[in-house]
């Protein structure tokens, strides 16, 4: 299903070629290169250190290539890790790299680095430089499918790497930068990905000692993943773990709404009743999905005839 997808949307940006397009996205796609943006990144060391932001070669300074260089040491490493073929459906508008497809670097690298030079932005200028820093990263992604060199997953999953990036480095390297606080501007200055993971599993831990229905999805989620995983021959592994992490996720999100208006209000009260419908209802429709999609993957399983 997943290639199907693939397949169809490479189709789509085929259908879009015009002489304009391919000198624009072929252009473009330079802003996710390593011989564009690791220049770059030496150069915003030295802006950052001129601006008075940090001495020269310090933690702040270095968090721009720091970010930079793990999303490429990542997306490198998945790619020799994966070995998935270029896609070969169209004329490519560019030399084919030699390296393997799945994800993305181009994606991985401009991602990284234009969500930390954001970062590095003063508070005034972050709302317009958030929206020109999305346009860019949008732009580079297309441009990999424009050309015809990655898959649509390649591409988006590239992009995701930057999340985990952002994570390491913004905690090792610019604590105090990235967040103080994301609303109120109170707590403890710094972004600590490890406190955050820690309370991840606080989280998780109290939700599956105490509400029932989130201990028995999450039991029942690893049961359907081991069996979807030991038969991905035939059932695509990649959506059954989508539909069962948003099942997990809406039930997750339900239980910490329920939690938070019972603290609220102990009596009962109709305005809490319908946050706690309206939460239960996500839930409801999340697990429709996880049925649909388990119910048509079981329903190709039994139809298929074994490879």
């Amino acid at each position: 299903m997943l290639n199907v997808l693939d397949s169809q949307i490479l189709g789509i940006f085929h259908g879009l070629r015009t002489p304009y397009l391919d000198h624009f996205f072929a252009s473009v796609t330079w802003l996710g290169s390593l011989w564009l943006l690791v220049p770059l990144s030496a150069l915003g060391i030295l802006v950052v250190w001129r601006l008075g932001y940090a001495p020269v070669l310090s933690l702040h300074s270095t968090y721009l290539p720091a970010a930079l260089l793990l999303a490429s040491a990542a997306a490198f490493t998945l790619k020799a890790w994966f070995e998935r073929p270029r896609p070969a459906l169209f004329e490519t508008l560019t030399a084919i790299p030699v390296d393997s497809a799945f994800p993305s670097a181009h994606s991985a690298q401009a991602a990284a680095f234009f969500v930390a030079l954001w970062f590095l932005l003063p508070p005034a200028l972050r709302v317009g430089g958030g929206i020109v820093f999305a346009g860019v990263v949008i732009a580079v992604m297309m441009s990999r499918l424009y050309l015809q060199v990655h898959w649509p997953s390649d591409v988006l999953v590239g992009a995701l790497l930057r999340c985990l990036c952002s994570d390491i480095t913004c905690g090792v390297f610019a604590k105090g930068l990235c967040m103080k606080n994301k609303f109120l501007g109170t707590g403890d200055a710094g972004y600590h990905p490890l406190r955050k993971f820690r309370t991840v599993l606080s989280g998780l831990s109290y939700a599956v000692k105490y509400d029932f229905s989130v201990t028995y999805k999450l039991v029942l989620s690893v049961i359907v993943l081991i069996v979807a995983f030991a038969f991905r021959g035939w059932v695509d592994f990649l959506m059954v773990l989508v539909a069962t992490t948003l099942v997990l996720m809406a039930e997750l999100f339900n239980s910490a709404i329920e939690a938070l208006c019972d603290f609220v209000e102990e009596r009962h009260n109709e305005k809490i009743k319908v946050i706690k419908d309206i939460a239960a209802a996500a839930v409801g429709v999340s697990i429709l999905l996880w049925v649909i999609v388990i119910g048509m993957e079981l329903w190709s399983m039994l139809t298929s005839s074994p490879p």
